[in-house]
């Protein structure tokens, strides 16, 4: 299999979600009986756009979860889960619609507004009818049997609202909604504004900071200056791959349906060659990597600290650099699916909307393994499909989450 067809950018198994100990995945379209009462999971493996890989959705229905095939698709702003059954519509639209999608007997679209501010956005639907849902954060209105849900979101200079449309007299309209709730916002690159955003916006948001840098105007010898001593000699472990030497490109290769996973393939590049190459596969025009931020943490918890950047590229993607047996190791990961990590190396990745799960990942024999330790849906955690109390939930973020890493802009600066 060529190479286009077998890259996945990302680790698919970053997103996957505890949900309950007897739950057992099939096939596609195989339904499994549940108790918790979870919307919608996901399966990540990557960024997808012309050619996306096969991936997947757990939707689950009143009390059945149905695995579907689905695909990750980034647009210029945001990206969305899109069921291989669904079509869109059309690709070429008159702003400010971005997106418009069709399926399961209904509609989503997408759109920008450039020239209004959120409230100003809010007080033009509620003009026109609709009423603010406080549970669903929507708001929505009703056209005899016809109904449509809007969801709107700032992002940097513009409003975003992702829309949902039905006839309830043939529908629930609860695929539709589950697959509205995956579009995740990251906002428009000439939009964003200058200064530095000194808040750190959770991983599905993708976070923003100034100054960026490209990788050939960096000077690391400066900014080893600026960090710790310790930070610095994991720094110079670095230095001669984030100048451009090689390294061991470890990407997901062949799906594996009997074992629902993918195999790790892996690729001697530079950092240029891998962005080059992820750009190649979606006919995207070549750009150079754009560092946003880094940091230095034990990720893989084997008693040495990586480097984790932090790139503005393909709409935002880590790139954890980690050394075994004097091998240098890259493992690229959507932003959507990684974040800081904690002392313990806990991470969290977003499932959709409201949806969080927490991971750590170990590395041994030049491969990496990621296990699944606990979700959090709309404030409530679960663990081994156990839903917890919300005084068992505080003691256990108290317990866990500790020890964040510390973050630097490409200036060495502080963040």
């Amino acid at each position: 299999m060529d190479f286009k067809k077998k890259l996945l950018f990302g680790i698919g198994i970053v997103s996957t979600v505890i949900m309950i100990a007897t739950v057992v995945l099939g096939k596609t379209g195989v339904e499994n009986t549940i108790s918790s009462e979870t919307a919608v999971v996901l399966i990540e493996s990557g960024e997808s756009s012309e050619e996306p890989r096969p991936q997947f959705i757990l939707m689950q229905f009143k009390n059945q979860i149905r695995e579907t095939v689905a695909n990750l698709h980034t647009f210029e702003g945001f990206s969305i889960y899109i069921p291989e059954s669904w079509q869109i519509a059309s690709k070429w639209l008159t702003p400010p619609v971005e997106l418009t999608l069709k399926g399961a007997g209904g509609e989503i679209w997408i759109e920008r507004y450039e020239d209004e501010t959120l409230s100003e956005a809010e007080a033009r639907f509620q003009a026109e009818g609709y009423v603010y849902d406080e549970e669903n954060v929507k708001w929505q209105k009703a056209e005899g049997t016809l109904i449509k849900r809007v969801k709107l979101e700032e992002k940097f200079a513009d409003v975003w609202a992702v829309f949902v449309v039905y006839d309830e007299a043939y529908l629930t309209g609860e695929e539709i909604d589950m697959v509205a709730d995956t579009c995740m916002i990251t906002g428009t690159t000439e939009n964003r504004p200058e200064k530095t955003r000194e808040e750190l916006i959770l991983v599905s948001d993708a976070y923003y900071h100034e100054p960026a840098k490209y990788f050939y105007e960096m000077d690391w010898e400066k900014v080893g200056t600026k960090i710790s001593a310790e930070e610095n000699e994991t720094l110079q472990k670095f230095i001669p791959i984030l100048e451009g030497e090689a390294f061991t490109w470890i990407y997901q290769g062949d799906y594996k349906e009997e074992q629902n996973a993918y195999n790790h393939d892996r690729m001697e590049v530079t950092i240029r060659e891998m962005l080059a190459r992820q750009m190649d596969v979606h006919g995207l025009e070549q750009v150079e990597p754009l560092l946003d931020s880094f940091y230095f943490a034990d990720v893989f918890q084997s008693g040495s600290e990586d480097v984790v950047l932090c790139l503005r590229n393909m709409a935002y993607e880590w790139l954890i650099l980690h050394e075994e047996n004097g091998i240098i190791y890259g493992i690229d990961i959507p932003i959507r699916g990684f974040s800081e990590v904690y002392e313990n190396g806990l991470y969290v990745g977003s499932n959709g909307a409201d949806d969080w799960s927490y991971h750590r990942m170990k590395f041994a024999d030049g491969d990496y393994t990621v296990e699944d330790v606990a979700r959090v849906y709309r404030d409530t955690l679960i663990i081994d499909g156990e839903e917890k109390l919300a005084a068992e939930y505080e003691a256990w973020k108290a317990e866990h989450l500790k020890g964040m890493a510390q973050r630097y802009n490409p200036l060495g600066e502080k963040e």
